[in-house]
């Protein structure tokens, strides 16, 4: 079954990363009454307004005008060790235009009053964050790049981003778009190309993206090949605390078993050693277990020690009785923070 652009493009290979994860739920908030820095969203009266995407541009002006004062604003520090935020806060914007109802009409005329006021909005002399893209095929194309790029199921950073891409459906589309900079059979992407992806290159993917690569691009998936990213989790850093991964277990499924998993016959010898080690260790124990009965029930012993066991009993009893208390408290606030936690997921999810 043919898998289409728009389909890969609502791909959300990101939810394995809890950075990312962190950095997109505070840019929801955004000029939202949950927005804690409510009172630098960009004034309403300074984007264009009665159109659809009015409240999306108002946003992402506020992110970047936010962003370009205090960088730490969103989030302290860097997810990935070769892009700075702005990379991701254009995939979060990228990705709230592919899930709109935003006509194509309407995203070029978005991008249009975009690039008309950002300057004077973000208050810059430059552009701080070069948003690339001018129709929403352009976004689909990008944010999907940005996929394998960023949440790539390869677990090494510096690995081939178009090795990966000529395996999968995308590399049709990817191929496609750019025609318009194929000279004599190479990619060249000058410095004032128009064309998205040389843009964004220019911007951002120097380092990881080889243009000769991109120029011999030749597709190579087939049936058995699929486009679907592995639940890639990438470290959590510091300032994130030990807060959970979000997994979904639709992409647990599309990692059927392989072979390698199945236990071999080399791993018999290994488990009779085991086995032999847990019964010698279990006869030990019995041994020096049955020994101490002996001299605590039928020997003076058991008398001059009784005493402190009764003592060491009552400590333990009050013990118990103090950790069922807690264990009680701890199961009413888990409840709690299960149901916080099911609800902010759900809504997430929904945006």
């Amino acid at each position: 079954m043919s898998v289409t652009l728009d389909e890969l493009a609502k791909e959300e290979p990101f939810r394995n990363n809890s950075n990312a994860m962190k950095l997109f739920n505070e840019l929801d908030k955004v000029c939202t009454i949950n927005d804690p820095h409510i009172y630098s969203c960009v004034n309403s009266n300074r984007v264009i307004s009665n159109k659809p995407f009015t409240e999306l541009l108002r946003k992402i002006f506020t992110i970047l005008k936010n962003s370009f004062h205090d960088k730490d604003i969103y989030f302290k520090g860097n997810i990935h060790p070769k892009f700075d935020l702005c990379v991701y806060y254009k995939y979060w914007f990228y990705r709230q235009l592919i899930n709109s109802d935003l006509k194509e009409k309407d995203v070029e005329e978005l991008f249009t009053e975009y690039r008309r006021n950002k300057l004077t909005i973000i208050e810059s002399l430059y552009d701080p964050c070069k948003i690339s893209t001018k129709t929403l095929k352009d976004v689909k194309i990008i944010k999907v790049l940005y996929d394998h790029i960023l949440f790539s199921s390869s677990e090494d950073e510096s690995h081939n981003v178009i090795k990966e891409i000529k395996k999968c459906k995308f590399c049709d589309y990817f191929k496609s778009s750019l025609e318009d900079v194929m000279e004599h059979k190479k990619i060249t992407c000058h410095t004032v190309s128009s064309n998205s992806f040389c843009m964004e290159h220019n911007s951002h993917l120097k380092s990881i993206i080889n243009l000769d690569d991109v120029s011999s691009l030749s597709c190579e998936y087939d049936a058995i090949t699929t486009h679907k990213h592995q639940n890639n989790v990438l470290p959590v850093s510091n300032n994130l605390g030990s807060e959970p991964q979000i997994a979904s277990p639709v992409n647990v499924m599309q990692h059927p078993r392989s072979d390698s998993d199945t236990p071999s016959d080399n791993a018999i010898p290994e488990d009779n050693n085991i086995l032999a080690k847990s019964t010698i260790g279990g006869v030990t124990t019995f041994g020096i277990f049955f020994t101490l009965f002996s001299l605590y029930k039928f020997t003076s012993f058991g008398s001059s020690i009784r005493p402190r066991t009764r003592w060491f009993t009552n400590i333990w009893n009050n013990t118990q009785d103090e950790e069922r208390e807690l264990l009680s408290l701890e199961d009413s606030e888990q409840v709690h923070i299960n149901s916080l936690q099911d609800e902010y997921n759900l809504a997430y999810h929904s945006s």
